[in-house]
């Protein structure tokens, strides 16, 4: 049977947020309104570290080439941490207010950035170049590399797929359903992109060959769809906020999903753990959850 473990971030209304599993065989993850990073070991032992300078830490945190965590926020800031717990600041432009970030295929991290409506690179060292996004209601949400090698993002804003090379060259392709607004976005065991449609509330999957969506309903109420991941499985896995679950779909569309014991859970964010589970955040309830599936 499945079987759920939750653990209590110690600090009050923390927002825990993005998961990543770091390099020392821990999780760690982002405390957003604490403004701290976390590491929480695969028996939910919880380390915190303060970021300074009012940092607050975004939806998303990624291991880097030197082995340090990493994660961009809504200071113009980036901030490095050493699995020891050591931080530095790295300047983003100014009116930089960053969404999430992955590192690229380059060895440099790419985020998606709200304030200035632009997709930035940042260097390990810290210089930073901007990409700018051609239309002005555009929203930047997940940002991931496809199996192409190139950067993919989910526009909220235009209801559109983006694909953007390391050289800068932009290419979007028009979700069909009506009012869809794409949030989190994955690359498929299947060589497509999959994401999630928040508003509709879809799984959506792009062809990247043809340009073909499909879109998968979600069969329950109340859907939310946020983050999505692939799976340790050949399955792809994702948040249902709203629902208070976490939802499994096949590269075949079909899917199942697990209630969270906590109410109000509001699962956004998901990792897979070094221990092959399904790690997520849950800022309602101010805890982190644990899931396996046998």
């Amino acid at each position: 049977m499945p079987t759920f473990s939750e653990y209590p971030v110690p600090t009050a209304d923390s927002d825990p947020h993005g998961l990543i599993a770091g390099p020392d065989g821990a999780m760690w993850f982002t405390e957003s309104a604490g403004a701290k990073i976390a590491r929480i070991t695969t028996t939910g032992v919880i380390t915190e570290y303060v970021i300074p300078g009012g940092f607050r830490a975004s939806h998303s945190i990624v291991v880097g080439p030197d082995g340090n965590l990493w994660t961009v926020g809504n200071a113009a800031k980036m901030a490095r941490v050493t699995p020891g717990g050591a931080i530095t600041l790295f300047d983003l432009p100014a009116g930089a207010n960053c969404w999430e970030m992955t590192l690229g295929p380059d060895g440099a991290f790419w985020y998606t950035d709200l304030g200035r409506r632009t997709i930035g690179r940042m260097t390990t060292s810290g210089v930073v170049t901007e990409v700018a996004i051609p239309h002005a209601g555009s929203i930047g949400k997940s940002i991931q590399v496809g199996p192409d090698g190139a950067l993919w993002f989910a526009d909220a804003g235009t209801g559109k797929i983006v694909r953007v090379t390391t050289a800068g060259v932009m290419t979007e392709f028009a979700v069909p359903t009506a009012n869809s607004q794409p949030v989190g976005i994955a690359a498929g065991p299947d060589g497509a992109i999959w994401f999630t449609d928040i508003v509709v509330g879809n799984i959506g999957r792009l062809e990247i060959a043809s340009g073909t969506f499909t879109a998968y309903v979600i069969p329950w109420s109340n859907s939310d769809p946020h983050s999505i991941k692939p799976g340790p499985d050949g399955a792809l896995w994702f948040t249902s906020r709203a629902a208070g679950r976490i939802g499994r779909i096949t590269t075949a569309g079909v899917m199942t999903s697990y209630s969270i014991p906590s109410p109000n859970s509001a699962p956004a964010l998901l990792a897979v753990g070094p221990d092959g589970a399904i790690w997520f955040n849950e800022y309602s309830a101010n805890k982190v959850g644990r899931l396996t599936v046998p």
